[in-house]
Formats: C-alpha cells, sequence, structure tokens
C-alpha cells in the first residue's frame, strides 16, 4: 500500500500530453524571462557583474552578455565547464571559476548541453537553455508515470513542472532539473522491478548533481534486498567516486566544499531574521513537504517518499551560505517539495 485510498473516479491523462505541458510552460517561461532583454538566451547564464576574471572569460567567448547582479549563478560556471566538459584543458576555462572543482564534479548537464565540448560558445549558450526545458518535460512524463504506476494520477507529473526549486533551476541554467528528472526515471524504473535501469538513470542524475546520492541511498532502502540491489546502487557510486578522482586529478581538488554545512541548524537560524516573505514562504512549504515524506514513509513505505528521506536529514546541517535566499536552499531541498506532493495524493481505488 502507497497511500490512503479514494473511490472518486477521475480521468487520468496520458504521461506524454503531461510531459508537453511541462515542455509548453518551460518555454513559456523562458519567452517571458527572455523577452525584456530581446530574447538573449545569454540572460540564463547569469555571469555576474561583479564576477570580473569569469565575466572577462566569458565576454572574450561571447562578446557583451546580459548580467546579473553581483556574483552571478550557476549558468556561467556550466558555460565555462561546456567548453570543456572532460576536462582535457585543465585550467583553460575553470581558472576564472570561483570553487572550479565544486562546480566540475556536476558533469552531466554542461556535456550534453555542449555536445561533449563540440558546439561553439554561442550555441552552448541555446544548449543549455534547451536541455533544461526538455528535462522539464522528462521530469513531467518520469514523475506521471509513477504516479500512474503507484495507483494515483497522472496529473501528478505536474508536481514536477510546478515546483519552485525546478522553476528557478531553469531560470539560471542550473543542473538541477536534469539530475531530479533522471532521478524520477530511476525510481519508476525501480517500482517496475528493474534495478539495473535504475541504476543507469541514477548514474547519471548523480553525475548532474552528486547530491542526488541521497536519492540512490533511499532507492535502496526502499529495494533493501535482492539481486537486484547492487545493480541499483554500484554504478551511481562508482561513476562519481570516479569522476571526482578524475578532478582532482585534473584541478588538484575533489569539489569537497565543507562551508555549504555546518552544525544542525546553525545556518538556518542565522539568516532567518534577514528572510523575505518568499524565503518564509518556500522554507514552510519544505518543511511541511518533510513532514509529508515522513509520514508517508512511516505508515505506506511509499517508494518515492523514501526515496527522499535523507533531504529533511541534509537540510538540518545546510549553511548560510544556502539557507539565505530561497533560491538557493528551494533548488538544493526541491526533491522533497515534488515527492510530498505525489505521497500526500490518494491512490485510486478505480482507474
Amino acid at each position: 500500500m502507497s497511500g490512503p485510498i479514494s473511490t472518486r473516479k477521475w480521468v487520468d491523462p496520458p504521461a506524454l500530453l503531461v510531459a508537453a505541458l511541462g515542455v509548453g510552460f518551460a518555454v513559456w517561461l523562458v519567452l517571458s524571462a527572455s523577452a525584456p532583454v530581446d530574447f538573449d538566451l545569454t540572460l540564463f547564464i547569469k555571469t555576474g557583474a561583479d564576477s570580473t576574471a569569469t565575466r572577462h572569460e566569458i565576454e572574450g567567448l561571447l562578446g557583451p552578455v546580459v548580467l546579473a547582479p553581483g556574483l552571478g549563478h550557476d549558468g556561467q560556471a556550466f558555460f565555462l565547464l561546456a567548453q570543456d566538459p572532460f576536462l582535457l584543458e585543465a585550467g583553460r576555462y575553470t581558472a576564472s571559476m570561483e570553487d572550479p572543482a565544486y562546480r566540475a564534479r556536476r558533469m552531466l548537464y554542461p556535456a550534453i548541453a555542449g555536445l561533449l565540448g563540440l558546439l561553439s560558445p554561442r550555441a552552448i549558450v541555446t544548449g543549455l537553455v534547451l536541455v533544461n526545458v526538455l528535462a522539464m518535460g522528462v521530469g513531467s512524463f518520469f514523475t506521471a508515470r509513477l504516479a500512474q504506476v503507484t495507483g494515483r494520477s497522472g496529473w501528478l507529473g505536474l508536481a514536477f513542472a510546478a515546483n519552485i526549486g525546478m522553476i528557478y533551476e531553469l531560470l539560471v541554467d542550473g543542473g538541477g532539473l536534469l539530475a531530479w528528472g533522471l532521478a524520477v526515471g530511476g525510481l519508476l524504473y525501480l517500482v517496475q522491478g528493474r534495478p539495473g535501469r535504475a541504476g543507469l538513470l541514477l548514474t547519471g542524475a548523480v553525475l548532474a548533481r552528486e547530491l542526488m546520492l541521497l536519492v540512490v541511498v533511499g532507492a535502496a532502502l526502499w529495494q533493501r534486498r535482492g539481486r537486484g540491489l547492487l545493480a541499483l546502487v554500484v554504478p551511481p557510486i562508482t561513476a562519481i567516486a570516479v569522476w571526482m578522482a578524475w578532478v582532482a586529478l585534473r584541478l588538484g581538488g575533489a569539489g569537497i566544499t565543507p562551508q555549504r554545512f555546518g552544525p544542525p541548524l546553525r545556518g538556518l537560524l542565522d539568516v532567518i531574521g534577514a528572510w523575505e516573505l518568499v524565503d518564509y514562504l518556500v522554507a514552510g512549504a519544505v518543511a511541511a513537504s518533510s513532514a509529508v515524506v515522513i509520514r508517508s514513509w512511516w505508515r505506506f513505505r511509499d517508494p518515492i517518499a523514501t526515496s527522499v528521506l535523507g533531504f529533511p536529514v541534509v537540510a538540518l546541517f545546510l549553511s548560510s551560505l544556502v539557507w539565505v535566499r530561497f533560491s538557493d536552499f528551494g533548488r538544493v531541498l526541491a526533491p522533497l517539495i515534488t515527492a510530498a506532493l505525489v505521497a500526500a495524493s490518494p491512490v485510486m481505488a478505480e482507474r
């Protein structure tokens, strides 16, 4: 049993329709955000106006770009990594980055967006946006199918696209859309009894964002035993270990960043008094989602709830660097929101 039972009749949409709606929503977001700058997609790489070295490197490749306030955001690092995703020219594009080893361990998104480094810089700008638009559709599809195979409405796939964390990932060329979308696909295959395929998708998820190792652990907790357990956990753990070793060899560090973690609740308490309303709202959604996830795991052993059990624990140890604004902690903890919306929805008795 995955959740409470409802006897209400309902119309279940095809998952492909939900995916199309997710893509359409992403396209609308991109067009709406870029319209004020004449649809200049350099808006999304978020080159920091005050990030002198990084800005100089990016403008050397692209010419003038739309600048973001302050030091910018994730997209600028992924744009530079996409020029050389396998770090064959160590330091060529990473020298200007803040904490390059930390950024470089999330290689899958820039590697796909730049077609393994084969695209021109201008094409990579488009590729970063395109990959995330498609990832919005893929994640919505996998979430819809996961909801359906656990007896719920496929409309819940929209819980992926409507997630504030996923929306913000799209707007800053972040890798979390691809990571969480692949992770949900891995959970779908796991529930369908295909741990080998699940392990492959979870490998992609971990290479897009190493925090998806929490999903691997949660999926293993749900699987518990059986021949498929090794096929589920060994590929993603091996892949990220090998890649981090390569990053350390090429850049001189494995990207371990203790400043993003600290004593329990210290980071939250340090910044909560300086939050704006939207920060409180997103934090409230995260807290409520955590409660739903824990309850669904405890009462029903729901697979998607079990898969994200590690996120409430990690949230306790996030530093003020992450808790400072919703656009940061909302993206890190975004899987909780999607999982809670799915897990809290009733299983339908009639389909």
